[in-house]
């Protein structure tokens, strides 16, 4: 008898398990799988081959199947929110997002080793600096930026695409996203992940969630920038306006604001402009705005609360997912794209890892890295 058509005793508490962690229905099951419903009565045994293909599709170890209970999985990293309101299939899609950039970290980070690449200059230069302005005028001389620089920007995307171009020439990897790599099915909500950063020493990767607006985009960007710098892989969803219960999730915060909104320049400007305008000239949210006057001392604890209250506390990105072989370089990373060409025109890695790395098929590939490379 053949090794796929051997049938199995299992634990069948891991299909019910499985199905509510990925928010499927039992009618979805039944579609992908006819015979599920006799699987768990018992009238039927699943072969080994259809075990794998469902440990497949619903994204855990087929061994699971085989043990007393199933292992809780660790998260990778910690991801700071003020509430904890989230399906267990939200914190999978999370969970599983951030898996998932890890290993493309991985993989470029042996990559740019094995090429001789230095160290990371950003990664961990203030790792020991609590100064929130000594960090921030670093970071502005790192990247040859001064107070003020988004000014020049007519919008927060343009002053995103500036931003992104000054990371990957210095090897940080960006990614813009808000599903599990390209599936619509599984996305990952704006309140449980605004952005998160994976230090590394060759190749530290940042994630943006690209369903927020434009300047909260901006605002995650440059905080995980301040990640980077202080050497602390984490995420963040909704915090509303608690802070953090972290002292280095708040130093970058603070390093944020303080790139995006300097003081000095900022209680000035304050003076003279609304709200709405201050939110245009610095291309941050209203909310930033607030915060800032109340840090700055110039307004008091009961006015902000009052005024906070009135303002929408998300605001989804409005311009549309357009064409997508425009959207899908940014939801991998241009500058990982032009890695993966690299090492299979240099013969170190095959075709097929490649397209495994990237999440798109051979042509899809070729296609994106032609535009990139335009």
């Amino acid at each position: 008898m053949a090794v796929q058509s051997i049938k199995l005793d299992v634990n069948k508490s891991v299909f019910s398990w499985a199905i509510n962690r990925a928010g499927f229905t039992i009618n979805d099951v039944v579609k992908l799988f006819p015979k599920f419903v006799q699987w768990e009565t018992g009238e039927v045994s699943p072969t080994a081959k259809q075990l794998k293909d469902f440990s497949q599709k619903f994204h855990f170890p087929f061994g699971y199947f085989f043990l007393n209970t199933i292992p809780q999985q660790p998260a990778i990293i910690p991801m700071f929110r003020s509430f904890e309101e989230a399906t267990v299939l939200d914190d999978f899609n999370v969970h599983e997002l951030v898996k998932l950039l890890a290993e493309r970290q991985d993989w470029v980070s042996e990559y740019l080793k094995e090429n001789g690449a230095d160290k990371n200059a950003a990664v961990g230069l203030y790792k020991n600096e609590n100064n929130v302005k000594n960090i921030k005028n670093g970071i502005l001389s790192f990247f040859n930026l001064e107070d003020g620089w988004q000014f020049a920007f007519k919008k927060p995307e343009d002053a995103i695409r500036h931003i992104v171009s000054l990371l990957e020439e210095n090897n940080i990897f960006v990614t813009f996203n808000s599903v599990v790599n390209f599936d619509a099915h599984r996305p990952v909500p704006v309140n449980l992940c605004r952005g998160f950063c994976l230090v590394d020493d060759y190749a530290p990767f940042i994630f943006i969630n690209s369903s927020d607006s434009k300047k909260a985009q901006l605002f995650t960007l440059i905080h995980e920038i301040a990640h980077i710098f202080i050497s602390f892989s984490s995420g963040y969803g909704d915090f509303g306006i608690e802070e953090f219960d972290n002292d280095k999730e708040r130093l970058c915060d603070k390093i944020a604001a303080e790139l995006l909104v300097p003081t000095e320049l900022f209680v000035n400007n304050a003076q003279t402009f609304s709200d709405e305008k201050l939110s245009a000239i610095y291309k941050v949210s209203e909310i930033v705005i607030l915060r800032r006057k109340l840090d700055c001392g110039l307004i008091p604890k009961e006015v902000f609360f009052a005024m906070y209250n009135q303002l929408p506390k998300f605001q989804k990105n409005t311009s549309g997912g357009g064409d997508f072989y425009r959207v899908a370089p940014n939801r991998i990373g241009k500058k990982l794209l032009r890695c993966l060409n690299n090492a299979m025109v240099e013969r170190k890695l095959t075709p097929i890892e490649a397209y495994h790395l990237a999440g798109v098929k051979g042509d899809v590939f070729t296609k994106l890295v032609t535009g990139v490379l335009a």
